[in-house]
């Protein structure tokens, strides 16, 4: 009895503070229909579903990228010296082995980055 008598005291004192703000401030009523709006035509699965696809598309494009810099690094050995010599500056000391390791890898396998991101970017393309 008592929530009954609790909710029968709050409609009697009138309108929320919201829909007080609401009624005399127009763009907060704007924005809370928008948001309402959003909410009401699945809004969040949109920008999602536009999140997914946009990371879809952008991971091949990022390793064809990085193919193609790393076929460019392998082909000319003084500017990939110059470039590993300036990491290796603003690495901790005895890093630069690692560096080394590490830098020779992702040259190795640059074909196979550059092929595998070409197919991934075809397949993504495929349905639009």
């Amino acid at each position: 009895m008592h929530r009954a008598g609790r909710a029968i005291s709050e409609q009697s004192k009138g309108p929320s503070l919201l829909t007080r703000f609401r009624s005399r401030h127009s763009w907060l009523d704007h924005l809370v229909r928008a948001g309402e709006r959003y909410s009401e035509t699945h809004g969040t699965h949109y920008a999602a579903a536009i999140t997914y696809f946009s990371l879809l598309a952008l991971v091949p494009l990022v390793m064809v990228a990085f193919a193609s810099v790393a076929l460019v690094l392998h082909s000319n050995p003084d500017l990939l010296a110059q470039l590993k010599d300036e990491i290796g500056r603003a690495l901790p000391a005895g890093l630069n082995q690692t560096l080394n390791t590490v830098v020779e890898q992702a040259i190795a396998s640059a074909t196979t980055v550059g092929v595998f991101g070409m197919v991934f970017a075809l397949v993504a393309g495929w349905g639009g």
